[in-house]
């Protein structure tokens, strides 16, 4: 497995239980480190960028092409 897609792998299926309603609570017990607090943050922060850089991206040259 390439570095960092067991991480991905864990984001996506923390996902899956969150937004399946089926669950009150989830606890993940994992790895305590800060790249683990950035894993669990990364959804919301690709967010923000898009958000800000949506409208930039689709009037550049690039992303009229």
């Amino acid at each position: 497995m390439l570095p960092g897609v067991d991480s991905a792998l864990v984001l996506n299926a923390l996902h899956e239980y969150d937004t399946s309603g089926e669950y009150d609570v989830i606890v993940y017990d994992g790895a305590s480190s800060q790249a683990t607090l950035r894993m669990l943050g990364m959804p919301e922060i690709i967010s923000w960028y898009v958000r800000r850089f949506r409208q930039l991206f689709a009037n550049s040259d690039f992303g009229k092409r």
